[in-house]
């Protein structure tokens, strides 16, 4: 399936992103060496963490949010609980027609989405895409949670989409839809959202940081991200705001 692959970070503490990761977002430990951990779903990668003490943030290119989908509403109900009794802060919490969505940062402020998406024969008509920023039904949500409490990242989560911020959002655009072979779903002020398998979206790109801006791997925030897809050889390659792109054979996790 060509998806969103693991999204790597730089941080600057460690042990402090790590219990975030672990018990906030609930995401199990898979892997750890060189000072380099990586955490997931159920046998599934999701963020791997660069431990770079070192390193500063740097306004520029590169991450917006990562996007953690989550199997069912049911599951959304669950998490959002369970965040509200360690009383974890959220940035809001939307309805997007396709899908309903929780935002929150990691300690170093990484930007997450947490979202469920709803069925597909309901996010459009006639093969339009309809995307809408409204408020979620947050006690709807609750009431359709799992009664059991949230031990975790449940087996079917994926890392859904990612966002960004680009150096230049029509330039940015043209690398994914002509290189990558995605196809354009939707504009928003500021951003294009694009995807495979006409997924509301993969991959979107927006001027919010501003026009010009650069991305700087080496930095705090996003390394890079892993893109399993069959529109080009597996290797490494950048986008065109500098954004470091790992690229997947479709078999692989």
């Amino acid at each position: 399936m060509r998806r969103i692959g693991t999204v790597h970070l730089n941080v600057k503490d460690l042990s402090k992103q790590l219990a975030f990761y672990q018990n906030v977002l609930g995401m199990q430990q898979l892997d750890e060496k060189d000072n380099t951990v990586t955490l997931g779903a159920p046998d599934l990668p999701l963020v791997t963490l660069h431990h770079t003490p070192d390193a500063q943030r740097v306004r520029g290119a590169g991450l917006y949010h990562f996007a953690v989908l989550l199997p069912s509403r049911a599951d959304l109900g669950q998490f959002i609980q369970h965040i509200a009794e360690k009383k974890i802060p959220v940035q809001g919490a939307s309805d997007h027609h396709v899908s309903e969505a929780l935002y929150m940062a990691d300690p170093e402020g990484n930007g997450i989405e947490i979202y469920r998406d709803r069925p597909e024969q309901d996010w459009g008509q006639n093969g339009q895409i309809e995307m809408t920023t409204a408020r979620m039904d947050v006690e709807g949500v609750l009431r359709a949670a799992h009664s059991e409490p949230f031990t975790g990242l449940p087996a079917g989560t994926i890392m859904g989409h990612i966002h960004l911020h680009a150096s230049n959002v029509p330039e940015a655009a043209r690398f994914y839809l002509d290189s990558l072979k995605m196809e354009h779903i939707v504009d928003y002020p500021g951003a294009q959202f694009v995807s495979y398998d006409h997924y509301h979206h993969h991959v979107a790109v927006n001027s919010w940081a501003g026009q010009g801006v650069a991305a700087h791997p080496e930095s705090l925030g996003l390394r890079s991200y892993g893109l399993f897809t069959d529109a080009l050889p597996a290797g490494t390659t950048t986008d065109p705001s500098g954004i470091v792109l790992n690229i997947k054979p479709l078999s692989l996790n």
